[in-house]
């Protein structure tokens, strides 16, 4: 009987225990949650960016004039990707990147093309208030793919 009056409490200290500890784990499994399905989403957009342009006829590859006409098209595949899956965290058009083997398209007919693509993925919700010793730190995810020109 005096064994079990001893351990009223501990069920109260190890409840402390665990939801402390959960409260720190929270915000990292939730941030590492956004940053994969924001890898994801934009690993799947720049594939399929690089395989639409791979996939247009060799006039427009060979047309310099159509070089604008197919980077505003992989900006814009990416842009719409973005949106459709919901990312707070999208890529600056700057930051893509269109190459038709090692230099720009509309020069020529290319081997292969190339999309690439960068941003920073920062931590913008998941800070908890009053806990000031958890900083997230920035992460880049930049996906690029390379696929064979094949009309």
């Amino acid at each position: 009987m005096k064994t079990l009056r001893c351990q009223q409490g501990i069920a109260a200290v190890e409840t402390a225990l665990l939801m402390s500890a959960t409260i720190v784990l929270l915000p990292i499994l939730l941030y590492m949650g956004r940053l994969i399905l924001h890898a994801m989403v934009l690993d799947k957009a720049t594939y399929e960016a690089a395989r639409i342009i791979a996939a247009l006829p060799e006039e427009t590859h060979t047309a310099a004039s159509q070089a604008g006409m197919m980077r505003t098209l992989v900006v814009d595949y990416i842009a719409e990707a973005g949106r459709e899956n919901g990312l707070d965290t999208r890529p600056i058009p700057e930051l893509i990147s269109l190459q038709c083997d090692i230099y720009a398209c509309g020069s020529g007919k290319p081997a292969t093309v190339s999309v690439s693509t960068v941003i920073t993925f920062s931590n913008k919700y998941l800070q908890p208030s009053g806990v000031s010793d958890i900083d997230l730190p920035d992460a880049r995810v930049g996906p690029g793919y390379m696929v064979s020109y094949a009309p």
